[in-house]
C-alpha cells in the first residue's frame, strides 16, 4: 500500500561540527545539498538535541538517541525517516515507523568499537548487537557509503545479519563540502610530493605508508617529499620509520605533524601531488575525496571502501602483501595526467552534484 508521506526526517544523534565526516557530517551535508523540501514534501534534519537532559545526564549516544527519538517522534504519524546511526533506526523500529539506515560505521559496531581498543563492560556487547539487528532488519532499505563497506559488513564474523534477511539499498557514496583557501604554503616545485593523513592507529595504516615509501625509494633517484598528518597511538612507530627513511635516502624528506585546522590539511592537499594512505580497513575515506578535489593522484591499500574510487582507473591499487606491482605502476605513471584524470572522477561520482542525484533517487523512491 503507498503511503502518503507528511514529512521526510533525516537524524544523527551527533553533534552539529559542519563536514568532518562520520554520521553528523553527512547530515549537515544532506541538509546543505538536499534542501529544505522534495517535492512538495518538506524535508528536516536532526542532530543531537541540545537539551540538558540529553547531553549531561545521558552520556551513551545510544541510550540518548533512543530517549531523543522516543521524546520527538512518538506522536507523529505519516512520516518517514532517514537514519545516519543505528541508535536512532533502533528506536523507530521499536516505534515500527518506516525508516532507511545509512550506515557509517567501519563493519559491525562490535568490529569497529574492538579495533579502536575499547574494553567492553559485560552486557554491553550483546545489547550492542541486538540494537544493530534490530535496527538493520527492520530497515526498508539499508545503505553503505561503499561498495567495498558493504561486502565488508556482510563477509564479517561480527555481523548481525546476512544479506538475505537485509533490504541493501542503492551505495550512498559521501561528499565533501569544497571552499577555496588563500594560499599559506608554496608548492615545492623541485620535489615530489606525498601526503598521508589520518590517525595513527592500525586501521589507518599509516605505519604501512612509509614501509611503501621504502620500497619506492630503493627504486627512484627522484627527490620525494612525504607530508604525515596525525595523531594516534602508533605516533612513535611512525616518526620513526620516517626519520629511519629519511636518514637512509638522502633524497627523502619527511616531514610530520600531528594537528593542524582542516583548512590547512586543505592546503596541504593543494600543494601536494600523491594522496597515500594504506588502510587496514576503510569504508570509504572522506580524506580521499578531499585530495581528489584538489587534483591529486591517489594510491591505496586494496581494501574495502577504498576499491570504490577507483572508479575508471584513475587510483593506484596496492596489494598490502606485495608493494612492488603499485611501486611499478607509480614510477610508470604520468602524474600529471592522474592528478588531472582524479578531479574529473570526484566532479562525476562524488560531487556534491552526484551526492544530490543519488538521494534523489533514494527519495524518489520513498514518495513514489
Amino acid at each position: 500500500m503507498k503511503k502518503n508521506y507528511k514529512r521526510i526526517i533525516f537524524y544523527a544523534y551527533r553533534d552539529d561540527r559542519g563536514p568532518l565526516g562520520g554520521p553528523g557530517g553527512v547530515l549537515y551535508l544532506q541538509n546543505r545539498i538536499l534542501g529544505s523540501q522534495f517535492q512538495g514534501i518538506p524535508l528536516k534534519y536532526r542532530f543531537r538535541s541540545k537539551k540538558k537532559l540529553f547531553r549531561q545526564r545521558i552520556k551513551s549516544f545510544y541510550k540518548g538517541a533512543i530517549l531523543q527519538i522516543f521524546a520527538n517522534e512518538l506522536f507523529k504519524s505519516n512520516t518517514y525517516y532517514i537514519c545516519n546511526d543505528i541508535g536512532t533506526a533502533f528506536a523507530l523500529a521499536i516505534l515500527k515507523r518506516d525508516y532507511s539506515l545509512i550506515y557509517h560505521q567501519q563493519g559491525p559496531i562490535i568490529e569497529e568499537l574492538t579495533n579502536f581498543g575499547l574494553n567492553f563492560k559485560l552486557l554491553r556487547k550483546p545489547a550492542l548487537r541486538i540494537i544493530e539487528k534490530i535496527a538493520f532488519k527492520n530497515a526498508k532499505s539499508v545503505h553503505f557509503p561503499s561498495k567495498g563497506a558493504e561486502e565488508m559488513y556482510f563477509n564479517s564474523k561480527f555481523r548481525t545479519c546476512n544479506r538475505n534477511e537485509v533490504k541493501v539499498g542503492k551505495v550512498l557514496h559521501n561528499t565533501i563540502d569544497i571552499k577555496q583557501y588563500p594560499a599559506l604554503i608554496e608548492k615545492d616545485t623541485g620535489k615530489l610530493t606525498f601526503l598521508s593523513v589520518g590517525t595513527l592507529t592500525t586501521a589507518k595504516g599509516q605505519d604501512l605508508a612509509l614501509d611503501f615509501m621504502d620500497e619506492l625509494m630503493k627504486r627512484t633517484n627522484k627527490s620525494i617529499r612525504h607530508i604525515v598528518v596525525g595523531v594516534g597511538p602508533l605516533r612513535n612507530i611512525v616518526v620513526q620509520k620516517g626519520t629511519e627513511l629519511q636518514n637512509k635516502y638522502p633524497n627523502y624528506e619527511f616531514i610530520y605533524r600531528d594537528r593542524l585546522p582542516h583548512n590547512e590539511i586543505m592546503r596541504l592537499n593543494e600543494i601536494s601531488d600523491i594522496y597515500l594512505m594504506m588502510h587496514r580497513i576503510s569504508i570509504f575515506d572522506l580524506a580521499t575525496l578531499e585530495a581528489m578535489s584538489k587534483s591529486s593522484a591517489i594510491i591505496l591499500s586494496q581494501v574495502g571502501g577504498n576499491i570504490d574510487f577507483n572508479v575508471e582507473n584513475n587510483v593506484i591499487l596496492v596489494n598490502p602483501e606485495n608493494y612492488k606491482p603499485a611501486v611499478e605502476q607509480l614510477l610508470n605513471a604520468d602524474i600529471e595526467e592522474l592528478k588531472a584524470k582524479n578531479f574529473e572522477v570526484f566532479e562525476k561520482y562524488f560531487s556534491r552534484n552526484a551526492f544530490k542525484e543519488n538521494y534523489t533517487d533514494l527519495l524518489e523512491n520513498i514518495v513514489k
